[in-house]
C-alpha cells in the first residue's frame, strides 16, 4: 500500500459517518412521514454507508474503465 493510503481510508470513514448524520436523519424523517415500514427505514438508514464503503472497493477499477465511464455507470 502507498504511504498515504491510510489517510484516505480514515477520511472515507469519517466522511461516511458525517454524511449519514447530516442527511440520514432528514431522510428518515421524510420516509417516516410518508408512512414507510420499519424495514424500509432500516434500508434507507444503511444505504448511504454501504454505498460509501463500496466506493473504496471500486476505486481500483477507475483506471481500467476511465473516470467518465465509471461515474456514468
Amino acid at each position: 500500500m502507498p504511504p498515504g493510503i491510510w489517510n484516505a481510508y480514515a477520511f472515507q470513514i469519517f466522511n461516511s459517518f458525517s454524511f449519514s448524520i447530516v442527511s440520514g436523519a432528514l431522510m428518515i424523517l421524510y420516509f417516516k412521514s410518508l408512512g414507510a415500514s420499519v424495514t424500509i427505514l432500516g434500508v434507507a438508514a444503511a444505504l448511504p454507508n454501504i454505498l460509501n464503503i463500496l466506493q473504496i472497493a471500486a476505486a481500483g477499477f477507475v483506471a481500467q474503465a476511465g473516470y467518465r465511464n465509471f461515474v456514468l455507470r
